[in-house]
């Protein structure tokens, strides 16, 4: 289910002799649109035909911008790409490079290019064109967008229309890019290169069963298919062991917290375990992650508005990273203890459901008053962060959708990061800023805490800050939870599922898998 259907390979050949539907080739911008050697033999392959057509077009490669000209049967390359790469010397980080691969990509699709050739930022030359960047992670931030970027999710369309005519019939054969390789200059390091793109590769495969699971309508992912889809996971990874617990089970722990939450509906909720622990050697650290795993939310009895319920099969984006980064957990073998928590069940209304005004007890034994049923994910995280606090981590993340002031806050560009421990905090920022997936780190003041700790009859009170800080408010909740272990919390509500543009490695109207990307770079940094 989540295998990439494109082949992306390193390749140290000459370019211009490699066939291919499309060649892409990125330009620099300059008064003079100096051409670079590659592009100079492209053109003598061409007849010359790229220099006029670049000065009749006046082509000047500002960043992201393109123009396609056909080889006329002169090359082995059916057409050429031109890319535009801005000024060399503002090109000064990843996420430029990740744009403009976008922008190349998503042409390429377009073009419907099975087989794509790609010269990007002077990997195939010793010329050194790229300014201050390591060859090694452009060539990771290509794969992984190249891989990423023009992700369609059609599972429920039914047959096409058989009457079409010849030629719309023959586009229609185009199922997406099939191969893509990215040609780099024999004097870089290509072993290195290698090992970075195939972490790409699994990378991207667990962003896309992530996106799977939650693009998935409610009525399929249930926290039952999610358990199903975790057990054979597990059949498929070395070092990696995994429990359910099912209702019965989680009533013995005392999870009233979480029980509660699943109390409306006929769907029986499931708690997911996974441990991992290194193939060989001692692991450095024992990390605990846990998702948030909602997989509908309808409010409860605190109903949401109609349209508010529409993309609520989101709610479990959390959950999803999770899996889908523990889905590729042997292919990037960190160094580490891991374990990884779910606590999957739906939000519903009915007779059976959880009422505002009722009193819970979790499983750390503190009690809480429910005053918004909607505010449902911190409790189910309350029950699942304690669990995993449980297992003695020396570290926790959990990952939610879980509030709307996110949202408000920091729209779909950021993830909210709040903290109790400033070092953590520091290595998830660093770790996720550098995988293309940013946070931006919010405070924890303590003028808002008492607004959870104090409930009227109980320990604590589940909604209540009334309307002030509510990123804050939700995220000091799962705090109580966690004891002294250094923990981060992030809340995806905005980035899960980009709707007002695309992103570098999300198409619009389409769920991000965000935060497998995050977790496999601090993985990597904490087992280095």
């Amino acid at each position: 289910m989540n295998k990439n259907t494109t082949k992306f390979s390193v390749i140290t050949k000459n370019i211009i002799e490699e066939k291919a539907d499309l060649l892409i080739v990125g330009i620099y911008e300059n008064k003079k649109l100096e051409l670079s050697p590659l592009v100079k033999a492209i053109d003598e392959k061409l007849n010359g035909n790229l220099t006029v057509y670049i000065e009749e077009e006046k082509f000047e490669a500002k960043i992201s911008t393109s123009l396609v000209l056909s080889s006329l049967g002169k090359a082995n390359f059916k057409k050429v790409l031109l890319i535009g790469l801005g000024k060399q010397q503002e090109l000064k980080d990843l996420d430029q490079i990740r744009k403009i691969t976008a922008s190349a990509i998503r042409k390429a699709d377009s073009l419907k290019a099975e087989t794509v050739n790609i010269s990007l930022f002077g990997l195939d030359s010793a010329s050194k064109e790229t300014v201050n960047l390591n060859a090694p992670q452009i060539a990771r931030s290509i794969a992984e967008v190249s891989l990423l970027a023009n992700y369609k999710f059609e599972k429920y369309l039914t047959t096409k229309d058989k009457n079409k005519d010849s030629e719309t019939d023959q586009n229609d054969k185009f199922t997406g890019i099939q191969k893509i390789n990215l040609f780099v200059g024999a004097e870089l390091n290509e072993a290195e290169l290698k090992k970075q793109v195939e972490i790409a590769i699994a990378s991207t495969e667990g962003v896309l069963l992530a996106r799977e699971l939650i693009i998935e309508p409610p009525n399929i992912a249930t926290p039952t298919y999610l358990a199903e889809t975790a057990k054979r996971i597990a059949k498929d990874q070395k070092g990696l062991t995994l429990k359910v617990l099912g209702k019965a089970e989680c009533e013995k722990l005392g999870m009233g917290a979480f029980l509660a939450v699943a109390r409306g509906s006929v769907e029986e909720p499931k708690l997911i375990h996974f441990h991992y622990k290194p193939i060989s050697g001692k692991a450095k650290k024992h990390i605990a992650i846990v998702g948030k795993g909602i997989t509908f939310d309808s409010g409860g009895l605190s109903l949401k508005p109609a349209k508010a319920m529409e993309k609520m099969k989101y709610d479990m984006a959390g959950a999803a990273s999770v899996i889908g980064l523990m889905s590729i957990i042997s292919k990037i073998e960190p160094q580490l203890e891991i374990t990884a928590v779910i606590a999957a069940c739906e939000n519903m209304p009915s007779g059976d459901a959880y009422r505002p005004g009722d009193i819970l007890t979790s499983m750390s034994g503190k009690t809480m008053e429910i005053n918004n049923t909607d505010a449902e994910g911190r409790v189910t995280l309350a029950d699942s962060v304690f669990y995993a606090c449980e297992q003695k981590p020396d570290q926790i993340i959990d990952i939610a959708t879980l509030t709307g002031a996110i949202v408000v806050s920091l729209g779909e560009t950021a993830a909210g990061l709040m903290s109790n421990n400033p070092e953590l905090a520091e290595e998830v920022k660093k770790a996720f800023n550098l995988a293309g997936e940013k946070v931006w780190e919010l405070p924890l003041y303590e003028d808002y805490e008492s607004s959870v700790t104090k409930g009227t009859i109980a320990d604590m009170l589940n909604a209540g800050s009334g309307g002030q800080a509510g990123s804050q408010n939700g995220a000091l909740f799962v705090k109580q939870f966690v004891g002294k272990t250094p923990w981060v919390h992030l809340d995806i509500a905005g980035t899960c599922w980009p709707e007002k543009k695309d992103t570098c490695f999300t198409p619009k109207n389409n769920p991000a898998g965000y935060g497998v990307l995050g977790f496999v770079r601090h993985l990597e940094n904490l087992s280095s």
